[in-house]
């Protein structure tokens, strides 16, 4: 076969870039029973025609604007969403550690019980957040990419940076929080690989500016927790609401888990635990929480 192309050829082209052949094909069809049906209808043939010309066009194009016709996403919405929220951006590392954070965002092959401590404060200074993980490596990790629990904030807001304090079950193991430049989001980077065993360790901060106003506000509050970056086993939430609380209400919002208890500590708190199936379904997690407060 000859390798120049003709004019018939250039036509598929130019109608391949407008929209996929079969687009084209589909439209003609539609295009020539229309124009059949309006000839029948009385239309003469120049109107027939005028008809066909318009549709085949017309299909086409809209279709391409309407997107139909645009690259399969074969990144579903949820994968997108996980990729933003996801705290290894080496491109928000300082130099220095960049290359440690590369390492670890590679590195994240483990699975991990997580068991979530989030306290409602009499005020916006009494709200904090405790994590404490048994992490599982299946082979030798250099660190752990996170993502802080925070309010929402404004877009043009400036959070106050956090630094969590960090605490492990062995004095072997040695570790800093290296943030990014997105507020709340970091790697921790051992100071040596971490491989020998599973490893129970614990990170806890504070919350600038509060994480629970409208909580105290309005009685009502959402708390979302993201579970997709990675493979969890135990999952569990302690929900500590200060002892102004006079009741207090927390559900899954999605029937996922079960609360499995109501408690009050020493100190008037309310103790509300919710625990996940086994293992956790790697879901964003959202449980609505009511509050009445006592005068």
């Amino acid at each position: 076969m000859s390798g120049r192309a003709g004019p018939a050829h250039h036509l598929l082209d130019i109608l391949a870039a407008v929209a996929p052949l079969r687009t084209w094909g589909s439209a003609a069809v539609i295009a020539i029973l229309s124009s059949a049906i309006a000839y029948n209808a009385g239309a003469g043939w120049a109107s027939s025609a005028l008809i066909f010309a318009l549709l085949l066009l017309a299909i086409p194009l809209l279709l391409r604007r309407g997107g139909r016709d645009a690259p399969v996403d074969r990144d579903p919405a949820w994968a997108r969403h996980r990729r933003a929220v996801s705290p290894v951006m080496p491109a928000d590392l300082s130099p220095v550690d960049r290359a440690a954070a590369d390492r670890a965002a590679h590195d994240e092959e483990f699975d991990e019980d997580l068991e979530l401590t989030v306290w409602v404060g009499e005020n916006a200074a009494g709200d904090r957040v405790e994590e404490t993980r048994l992490t599982r490596p299946h082979h030798a990790i250099n660190g752990r990419a996170l993502t802080l629990v925070s309010p929402y904030v404004e877009p043009d807001a400036r959070p106050a940076p956090v630094v969590p304090e960090l605490s492990f079950d062995t004095e072997a193991v040695r570790a800093h929080w290296q943030h990014t430049t997105v507020p709340g989001r970091g790697v921790v980077l051992f100071d040596a690989p971490v491989s020998a065993r599973p490893l129970r360790w614990i990170v806890s901060y504070g919350v600038p500016g509060g994480l629970w106003n409208p909580l105290r506000c309005i009685g009502l509050d959402v708390f979302r927790y993201d579970v997709r970056q990675f493979q969890i086993g135990n999952f569990a939430v302690r929900f500590i609401v200060h002892g102004s609380a006079h009741k207090v209400f927390i559900q899954e919002r999605n029937g996922r888990g079960r609360v499995t208890g109501y408690d009050r500590d020493p100190d008037g708190s309310t103790v509300v635990t919710w625990t996940s199936d086994y293992p956790a379904a790697a879901v964003l997690y959202e449980w609505d929480l009511r509050v009445v407060w006592r005068d």
